[in-house]
């Protein structure tokens, strides 16, 4: 564990120390990710109740949901009577943190950095806030070692991607810089051809076409909107483009892709082997 981490996982576990000890034995999770590691952990039967970014393992199909993590009601999160909501930092809004914390609630809120060594940071948050450190330590060590193997992906040509989160006939919203997408594209040894603007935005077909993606990267959400991937490629956005003559279209799983949680490793490797 870097001195840096240690520092910081020391502040946080002290934070949670002022907070009173009770068992743990009604969790809301906020965020996708934060799900992941606690089932991880081995905690899904005490989580009851979810976002509905938090969509793997399959199991969360079936739980308890509080709607999406950046639009929240503080009324349904309180009716469950949780010993703790463990939520991802841009959760809100913020009048709704600010609802719970003064109905009683217990809050942990956990760090969303789009880096290996946020996901390490989240994970270690995580088992901190369910005093679970001795378990979150043996899991960090699996991704660590899962994250030796990406030290061998090809970063010297990089091939330019762009990374669609929405898209209909003429223009799509895309990721760029400053965003999950953006380092995923970077850390897969690709080069994001978005690199004028952050965060996401729309385009139209003639900016697409004049970035010139040699690869499209999308999600199956976004897929199974317009019809099938062939039909991705058609539409008048993207037709045009080295991608889409190519046929080159990368589909993942949108908490896979841009998620940062503890299957990061097999995203980056995924994108990596499809890139290059």
């Amino acid at each position: 564990m870097s001195a840096a981490r240690l520092s910081y996982a020391f502040l946080f576990a002290l934070l949670l120390l002022c907070r009173p000890a009770h068992a743990l034995e009604r969790i809301v999770s906020i965020g996708g990710s934060i799900t992941e590691i606690l089932f991880e952990l081995g905690l899904q039967e005490k989580i009851v109740a979810i976002d509905t970014t938090s969509q793997y393992p399959p199991a969360t199909g079936s739980m308890k949901n509080v709607g999406y993590l950046r639009a929240l009601s503080a009324e349904p999160i309180i009716a469950l009577n949780p010993d703790l909501i463990i939520y991802q930092a841009g959760a809100g809004p913020p009048e709704t943190i600010e609802q719970l914390q003064a109905a009683g609630m217990q809050l942990a809120k956990i760090s969303h950095k789009h880096s290996l060594q946020g996901v390490l940071e989240k994970i270690e948050q995580v088992s901190l806030a369910v005093n679970m450190a001795p378990k979150g330590s043996q899991l960090i060590s699996t991704v660590e070692g899962q994250l030796e193997s990406l030290k061998q992906i090809n970063r010297q040509t990089r091939p330019g991607v762009m990374f669609i989160l929405n898209l209909d006939e003429a223009s799509a919203l895309v990721a760029g810089r400053q965003t999950g997408a953006d380092s995923i594209i970077s850390l897969a040894g690709g080069q994001n051809v978005v690199d004028h603007f952050n965060s996401y935005k729309p385009l139209g077909a003639e900016a697409i076409i004049k970035l010139a993606p040699e690869y499209i990267l999308t999600t199956h959400r976004v897929v199974a909107s317009v019809g099938s991937e062939q039909d991705v490629l058609n539409l008048a956005a993207l037709r045009l483009t080295p991608a889409a003559k190519n046929n080159k279209l990368i589909v993942m799983d949108t908490l896979l892709l841009i998620g940062f949680g503890p299957r990061i490793g097999q995203a980056v490797s995924h994108l990596a082997n499809a890139i290059h």
